[in-house]
């Protein structure tokens, strides 16, 4: 991806008022209240003309069309639909980001593409496939499964389920997140964050030898409870090994995509649920399906 050139995701009006230029001192700080970008009078992104444009949806949808280029027929409408659901419910009052871009991005890393991207700031999956965008929220428990998928079903005589596990080395107990990142850095605070949130698996610092850190910056953050969420939610992908499969099937199969629950059945992980995290093709007629398992 290419970089994507200096933006504000926020504009303001700052009012001067007094006795002309003399009210005005060069050098001083100007302190102003603020608002982000603003949905078109079609209410194109939010579904309300005019509205502030703030949940993780909403922005995604905003970025990837008004600011990156795409058009609005790219997006995939039922799944960023359900995940807004799902946002509105997650805690109260909801998701809301809140961040300014001041330099340079590359818009993949900023939305999905980084262990810091947007979409892990509100546990999510962000994917471009055959020409669509498709949006997840990831909940803390395996929703029911879309397909159960045995041997019958992958592609070739001698296909079969290639099972594993994520590695030692992506094991993290002791989890630090900083958020409200500090944008004005005004004199008498120049801390790079304003806030932080701490957890910690003991189970897991047990049973791999000790505290294994893991720090995060949720720059798009600024309330409390959301990062707390979300940092509970990367201790529970974190702290423990999970299953992998990898499985070839046929392009009946098409219509799963990533994102999407499956169990498998298997002598071996009977009934194990995996989240679908890639799809890639193989030949005209195979599909490659990479699964993780769903955390217990």
């Amino acid at each position: 991806s290419t970089p994507f050139p200096y933006t504000t995701l926020f504009r303001s009006t700052v009012l001067l008022t007094g006795n002309s230029s003399a009210d005005v001192v060069v050098g001083q700080s100007v302190t102003c209240d603020v608002d982000g970008s603003l949905d078109d009078g079609s209410g194109t992104y939010t579904g309300t003309p005019s509205a502030l444009i703030e949940r993780p949806d909403h922005f995604f949808k905003y970025f990837i069309v008004a600011k990156w280029g795409f058009p609005i027929a790219d997006i995939d409408m039922p799944s960023f639909n359900a995940a807004g659901v799902l946002y509105a419910a997650a805690i109260a009052g909801g998701y809301k980001f809140g961040f300014v871009t001041n330099e340079e991005i590359v818009p993949s890393d900023l939305l999905y593409n980084d262990r810091n991207s947007l979409a892990v700031q509100c546990r999510s999956t962000l994917k471009y496939r055959a020409g669509k965008w498709y949006l997840n929220y990831i909940p803390d428990s395996a929703p029911a499964a879309v397909k159960t998928i045995s041997s019958g079903d992958l592609a070739g005589e001698f296909a079969k389920f290639k099972f594993g596990s994520t590695s030692s080395l992506d094991i993290e107990n002791d989890f630090l997140a900083y958020y409200r990142k500090n944008y004005g850095k005004l004199n008498y605070d120049q801390a790079d964050y304003l806030s932080d949130k701490t957890d910690f698996d003991a189970t897991s610092q047990t049973k791999y030898g000790g505290v294994i850190p893991g720090k995060y910056y949720f720059d798009a953050i600024r309330d409390d409870n959301m990062a707390a969420h979300v940092l509970a939610f990367i201790k529970l992908q974190k702290a423990n090994k999970l299953k992998t499969v990898e499985f070839p099937a046929f392009w009946e199969h098409s219509g799963l995509k990533e994102g999407d629950t499956i169990d498998i059945s298997n002598p071996l992980y009977d009934g194990t649920k995996f989240f679908i995290e890639h799809i890639r093709h193989e030949g005209k007629a195979k599909l490659i399906f990479e699964g993780l398992e769903w955390p217990s």
